[in-house]
Parts: C-alpha cells; sequence; structure tokens
C-alpha cells in the first residue's frame, strides 16, 4: 500500500510560536500581480522578500541571515496593504510582523542576521 508515515521533521522540532515585532512600519505596500499564486492568494515566498525589503540596502550590503523562521498567520489576497514591522530583539536577532490595515496579522518572523567581515 503506500509508503509509511513517519514523524520525521525538517528542522527537528516543533515550529516555535513568534512573538510579533513592536514599534512603527518599517515597510508600507500594495499586493501586486506578481505577489499572487493561481488562487489570487500572496505566494509565500513574497512575505518572506517582504521582509527583508524591510532593511536599506546599506544593512544588506554587509550582513547575511543565517536562519529564518516564519509563522503565516492569514491570507493576503490582491488589493489589499501589508504594513512589515521590525525590532532588534537581541544583537542580529529581528522579530517581523506583517499586519494588514484591518489589524488582522499576516505573518510573523525571526530572522537572525550575521555580520560579513
Amino acid at each position: 500500500a503506500g509508503r509509511p508515515v513517519t514523524d520525521k521533521r525538517a528542522v527537528g522540532r516543533d515550529p516555535q510560536k513568534l512573538e510579533a515585532a513592536g514599534g512603527a512600519a518599517a515597510l508600507e505596500l500594495m499586493v501586486r500581480y506578481t505577489d499572487l499564486d493561481a488562487n489570487n492568494h500572496v505566494i509565500s515566498t513574497r512575505y518572506i522578500g517582504w521582509l527583508l525589503d524591510a532593511h536599506g540596502l546599506e544593512f544588506h550590503r554587509d550582513h547575511i541571515p543565517r536562519s529564518l523562521e516564519i509563522n503565516y498567520l492569514s491570507e493576503t489576497r490582491a488589493g489589499e496593504s501589508v504594513a512589515v514591522y521590525m525590532s532588534e530583539t537581541a544583537p542580529g536577532e529581528f522579530s517581523y510582523l506583517l499586519r494588514k490595515p484591518d489589524g488582522r496579522e499576516a505573518a510573523r518572523a525571526r530572522v537572525l542576521w550575521e555580520q560579513e567581515a
């Protein structure tokens, strides 16, 4: 019959519920056509691109993301806007919150950045 079901995980542990970032919005954007899949929902990788875009070019010139965790919390669709909030919670560790105008959270994320030598 089929393959046996296993309990292996890609990261070796259960996913964590991430804390929301605070502060002011670092980036505000409108969902565009190229952000969408065939069902008119934002493609999951676009959320990651948006939180990376919240940092300026200078930051990216000397930082490399070493790990990323994301909690997808609600669907985002064409025509909606999203605000990206971020806060540095520890040296090199940033928390992010992607929020829609109605207050619903689209995603929460945490990225560990390493500064290049």
